[in-house]
């Protein structure tokens, strides 16, 4: 605790401007004392920026002179030796400590703060602690949550998992500041944690009453590993927001997300700020009364509070007669016994169904792959992916130089014999040379029209497989086209095993699981079912271009068509949109039989019960 009223404050390691800065941000005037030089005054606080041994001089100069062992000191340049200073800490005479200087801002706060709590003459001019808000239902739900827990403990737990959604960040660490304002508490994986509030981002938190909030925990030179983030490596996001009963701060949540995430903004820390207002009163409430509670020592001693005060009261009408047999035989006795009851009761009524399952792929249209009829080299490419084409669209222009050169030739002799055969009509050979170039003519611009690759129909060019330059055989692949829009058709094909071919019929119920979202089912119904049972090796030629290496079948299958109702399935309430290629595993149920059967099979000849039933 500092005296009052202030004697000396000495600033060191600070330039005179800012001195100057610091103390205009402090905004104390005429009613600050400074002192330049220690020992020679009666100092009460010393705010110390000095390198690390420096500072350990200056203290040691403050210490030796007169009140040196009531004054109060912030060491804002420990470096990489902040041990230097342990016996300030022991001595509960270090209210705060960082690795470098910080800021002017950062320092006038922790000043003031400082000061504010040992003068209560001393106001802040600026904006109140708490962040006042209307909240939210999300929050007023919280709230009643809170209030109906039944100790401190389950009150913690709540609040890190309420604070985790109320401010978007994947680790809370609910903080306690203690009586004395010395030190916090928390819990952690089970661990109980204790820090000093002399380091660290969480403690400045808790000494100014203000939120701390930065892109990169150990980049700050007030940074804490301990207390800051005990579970991470120092480069996630951190936000630290007080929480605080008018001036007196209860406890600090410390808020973290990973460092590839978004920083935290000023949305999250107004949410954030609003839960904590409105959950202070209830943790200082708990605090108070747990605190009540330990130093009346309610709950200490042999006995329970209700025997005492049975037995204060006296015995007001005969005991009744000594029970050896326990309460809760009787209890268990009819739990028992109903359990029996229901497990016949399943036994008899439940059903076991039969399950034929296998892999399954989302197609989302028909798609149109374009290849080449002949070899080539590809000069030019007119399309790119996404674009619309119409029927006959020019796609792919492959190199035609001979093509067009002997065409130009053939043209060229078409057009002398034509021009002799004008000269005169009635030479037979001239006209025999017209007709044999025509078909020659003709045959040439077929062959130079193949050099150009044309959209078979009107759709969107959804995969390129070309590059310019790149040379081609008959039937490569060289471009895909999607179905046009609104034409576009959603379906399943799955590969079932060959022995459920037999009970396989349109109209099936299949079961379809998606890869990735368990449990999200999607239900659809059969619509086409293949007549031939094909081997693995045989089924791989069957099954289109692309597809092939996600099914791959491994034992003989049957080829299994439904159609998706939706071009989008639900997860968790939201709304996910169907992609060509997405894998997954359908179900279809084969045969159901009571449970009964299943373990006693004789049984069904007596109750004239079949193999089982058709689903």
């Amino acid at each position: 605790m500092l005296p009052d009223p202030l004697t000396y404050l000495l600033i060191s390691g600070f330039e005179p401007s800012e001195v100057e800065a610091l103390t205009q941000a402090v905004g104390l005037g005429d009613r600050l004392r400074l002192c330049s030089e220690p020992g020679g005054a009666a100092v009460d606080m010393a705010v110390i920026a000095d390198p690390s041994e420096a500072a350990r001089a200056v203290v040691d100069r403050i210490l030796d002179g007169p009140q040196g062992e009531a004054t109060h000191f912030l060491i804002l340049n420990a470096g990489e030796a902040p041990e230097r200073f342990q016996d300030l800490l022991d001595r509960d005479r270090l209210v705060f400590l960082t690795t470098q200087v910080p800021g002017i801002p950062e320092v006038s706060q922790l000043l003031r703060a400082t000061l504010e709590t040992q003068r209560r003459g001393i106001d802040d001019p600026a904006a109140p602690h708490g962040i006042v808000g209307s909240g939210s239902a999300e929050l007023a739900t919280s709230l009643r949550r809170l209030a109906g827990c039944a100790d401190l403990s389950d009150g913690l737990r709540m609040v890190s998992q309420d604070a985790i959604i109320h401010s978007t960040a994947e680790q809370c660490l609910c903080w306690l500041l203690s009586v004395g304002g010395t030190s916090l508490t928390a819990k952690s994986m089970g661990k109980e944690l204790q820090a000093s509030t002399a380091a660290g981002l969480t403690s400045f938190a808790a000494l100014t009453g203000r939120p701390v909030r930065v892109e990169t925990a150990s980049a700050d030179p007030r940074y804490d590993d301990e207390i800051d983030t005990p579970e991470g490596d120092g480069d996630q996001r951190l936000l630290a927001m007080p929480m605080a009963v008018g001036r007196r701060v209860v406890g600090v949540l410390t808020v973290t997300r990973g460092g590839g995430e978004q920083p935290f903004g000023d949305a999250e820390e107004q949410r954030l700020g609003i839960y904590a207002e409105r959950i202070a009163p209830l943790l200082a409430g708990w605090i108070d009364e747990r605190q009540t509670t330990a130093s009346a020592g309610i709950g200490a001693g042999v006995f329970r509070r209700t025997a005492l005060d049975h037995h204060s009261r006296g015995s007001e009408r005969d005991g009744r007669p000594l029970e050896l047999r326990p309460a809760w035989l009787d209890r268990v006795y009819s739990l028992l016994l109903a359990l029996v009851v229901t497990a016949i009761a399943f036994l008899l009524f439940g059903r076991h169904s039969e399950y034929a399952a296998g892999p399954a792929v989302v197609r989302i249209d028909q798609g149109l792959d374009v290849t080449s009829p002949i070899a080539g080299t590809a000069v030019g490419i007119e399309v790119a992916v996404g674009d619309q084409v119409a029927a006959s669209q020019l796609l792919v222009r492959l190199y035609d130089q001979r093509e067009t050169t002997r065409l130009r030739r053939l043209r060229t002799e078409l057009n002398a014999v034509l021009a002799e055969r004008l000269r005169d009509p009635s030479d037979v050979a001239t006209a025999r040379s017209v007709a044999t170039l025509r078909a020659e003519v003709e045959l040439a611009e077929a062959q130079l029209e193949e050099r150009s690759l044309r959209s078979p129909r009107a759709g969107r060019v959804r995969d390129l497989r070309l590059r310019p330059g790149q040379a081609i055989q008959p039937g490569d692949v060289v471009l895909s086209l999607a179905a046009p829009q609104g034409e576009r058709e959603v379906e399943v094909l799955a590969l079932l095993p060959g022995h459920a071919r037999p009970q396989l019929t349109v109209g099936t119920n299949l079961r379809l699981e998606l890869a990735g979202y368990r449990y999200a089912y999607q239900h659809l119904i059969v619509e086409q079912v293949g007549n031939e049972i094909l081997g693995p090796t045989e089924a791989m030629r069957w099954l289109p271009p692309g597809v092939a290496e996600t099914l791959r079948p491994t034992e003989p299958v049957v080829f299994v068509r439904a159609r998706l109702p939706r071009s989008y399935f639900e997860v968790g309430g939201r709304h996910f949109s169907f992609h060509d290629g997405m894998s997954g595993t359908v179900e279809a149920r084969m045969r159901s039989e009571r449970l009964i059967f299943t373990l006693i099979p004789a049984l069904r000849t007596l109750f004239d019960e079949s193999e089982g039933t058709a689903p």
